[in-house]
């Protein structure tokens, strides 16, 4: 594994002292290191397949029951960069929308006012052709680019301007969204499967294999999974491979020793789990289950169990580095956010409008076009079976969160009403 030695240094950095102020050992960071990951499934992460982000996420402070509050980019980071939820937001996220800037309110840059800052994204959705790098002083999009040309990009323009001030270096990482196409080296075993009809290093042809999925036989469709999965853990190496690069060039330039590192993913992907391949289509665990950690040399490590979601991202951040939680955000400082807080999400995408609420243990999905679906997630976390019943009191409690939130959406989506809501 390539880069293992800066790895061991920048786990073994987090100490745990006896006692500490805050959360940190000594004066918490000044500076900001964001990397965020697009397309990131949190369940097929793991010691074997991305031991950087997991070295630094043990070591750090873990947001272990974190959510995004959407199943695709431009939702998600929209939430995650201002601290509001989809429905609190000037314009709703639809996948049907011309790309244009639009107005945003607060971004997380722009509470950093003293704060120099660069960001760099690989990702339309994510960048200013949409609006949503609203704040940074610099900005870089190339799309598709490796995290490491967005660093070698990016970097030049943080230290040419930061001079004395503190500062935010951000990078969006396109790996490991479609098309699955890692250098060679990292396809280790793609040999050894039978070959498929299609070129899966190709977006076209990654979804037209999704088009011709009904069609196939049982067999074909474990092949074509087979070559999906192997691909897309070979992103999965390759994205860690960069990023202990990128960590590793940092420490060499002396950023890593006053910075608070933060990593966070968008949304998840799919595998057939429900029906579907990829994101965009429902809110179930696999498409909305995201990773979020901190971590700087004088962390303390923690692991909060609490269901954050990505509108505490902007207030957990300014919190770690003692700056003031502007009022009106829909999110919290994730130390602070209460075990039994409900969690929502909302997307309009590829399956239309679908809303869900996650109350006590349980969660609701409703499509607009009049489907209910509830899970009980103690018993079945992975959602496989459907147990809606209008009279259960679980029910009957997700549908008090989830009511006002679907007359909130219809009071602004006037092209669509809601079918069959409420319980």
């Amino acid at each position: 594994m390539r880069c293992l030695g800066a790895l061991v240094v920048l786990a073994s950095c987090a100490a745990r002292p006896d006692s500490a102020a805050d959360g940190f050992v000594g004066r918490r960071p000044t500076n900001l290191v964001i990397v965020s990951i697009d397309t990131l499934a949190r369940d097929r992460t793991g010691p074997s397949v991305t031991p950087t982000l997991d070295a630094l996420a043990t070591s750090g402070v873990r947001l272990a029951n974190h959510a995004s509050c959407s199943n695709w980019t431009l939702q998600s980071v929209l939430c995650a960069q201002t601290g509001l939820n989809p429905l609190s937001l000037p314009y709703l996220a639809e996948i049907t929308l011309e790309p244009e800037p639009r107005p945003l309110p607060g971004t997380l840059p722009s509470y950093l006012p003293e704060h120099f800052s660069v960001f760099a994204s690989a990702n339309a959705y994510f960048s200013s052709t949409w609006g949503t790098d609203a704040g940074y002083a610099r900005s870089v999009f190339e799309d598709d680019a490796s995290l490491t040309r967005l660093h070698a990009q990016a970097i030049e323009l943080l230290e040419s301007g930061r001079g004395a001030s503190p500062w935010v270096y951000h990078l969006h990482a396109f790996e490991p969204h479609v098309p699955y196409a890692p250098p060679q080296e990292y396809l280790v075993g793609l040999e050894d499967l039978p070959p498929i009809p299609y070129d899966l290093s190709s977006a076209p042809d990654h979804y037209d294999a999704l088009v011709r999925w009904v069609a196939l036989s049982e067999t074909e469709r474990a092949n074509v999974l087979a070559h999906m999965e192997l691909r897309y853990e070979a992103e999965l190496r390759w994205l860690d491979d960069q990023l202990a690069d990128v960590l590793a060039d940092l420490r060499g330039r002396g950023l890593l020793a006053d910075a608070l590192v933060v990593v966070w993913s968008d949304h998840g992907e799919g595998f057939f789990e429900h029906f579907n391949q990829g994101h965009g289509y429902a809110l179930y665990g696999e498409e909305t289950d995201a990773i979020a950690f901190m971590w700087s040399e004088t962390i303390l490590p923690a692991v909060i169990a609490a269901p954050t979601t990505h509108a505490d991202l902007v207030p957990t951040v300014l919190d770690a580095l003692g700056q003031p939680v502007p009022p009106g955000l829909d999110g919290q400082p994730a130390r602070l956010v209460p075990a039994d807080r409900p969690r929502t999400a909302f997307t309009s995408a590829k399956s239309g409008v679908v809303q869900s609420a996650q109350v006590a243990g349980g969660r609701l999905h409703y499509w607009w076009s009049g489907s209910h679906r509830y899970y009980d997630h103690a018993a079945d976390p992975g959602e496989r079976t459907d147990i809606y019943d209008p009279s259960a009191p679980g029910v009957e409690a997700a549908w008090a969160v989830l009511g006002p939130e679907v007359d909130a959406a219809a009071a602004r989506i006037t092209s669509l009403q809601p079918i069959d809501s409420g319980p």
